[in-house]
């Protein structure tokens, strides 16, 4: 009867050892766990904190290539061409970033989109800016004119694209 005693005391002593180290276990893992999920939501924020900062860019420098095409349009001054290619490379260039910052198909399929409206927008500005530097001023505002409704829903189309390119899931 003396051997139970002990035997009994002893295991009681582990228990009240193991259980609150095992709960400590739990915690630990549990709070690895949490960290590494909020590691991976930081990097995604960061992620979509960048794509948004690139489509800032590309927003701005489409409507610096639209301004400057009316600039020329209205005066054939070089510094309207050379702002207009100012705003391609820098259009290029944040496309360029997008392309590697988006990841998601549903996301890749809305750049490609996005690319072909700008493409749209600069194929005109492009026609445009060849019409007036052949002397063409009057027919290449009269196309501007007409382009005006058009370029509405691309204006749109943009920007429903842009937005839509960095909700992730």
């Amino acid at each position: 009867m003396s051997d139970r005693k002990p035997w009994r005391l002893r295991t009681w002593i582990l228990m009240g050892y193991s259980i609150p180290i095992t709960a400590l276990v739990v915690s630990a893992a549990t709070t690895i766990f949490n960290v590494s999920q909020l590691q991976q939501r930081a990097q995604e924020l960061d992620r979509s904190r960048s794509v948004a900062v690139e489509i800032g860019v590309i927003d701005n420098a489409s409507g610096v290539m639209s301004r400057a095409v009316r600039g020329y349009l209205l005066d054939q001054r070089s510094r309207f061409l050379q702002t207009f290619q100012q705003g391609q490379s820098k259009t290029q260039q944040a496309l360029n970033k997008l392309d590697q910052l988006i990841v998601v198909s549903d996301q890749q399929q809305r750049l490609e989109e996005l690319r072909r409206v700008l493409q749209d927008v600069e194929t005109l500005n492009l026609s445009l800016l060849d019409l007036a530097k052949q002397g063409k001023v009057a027919r290449a505002v009269q196309e501007w004119k007409a382009s005006i409704n058009q370029t509405k829903p691309h204006r749109g189309q943009f920007l429903v694209a842009a937005q839509c390119c960095f909700h992730s899931r």
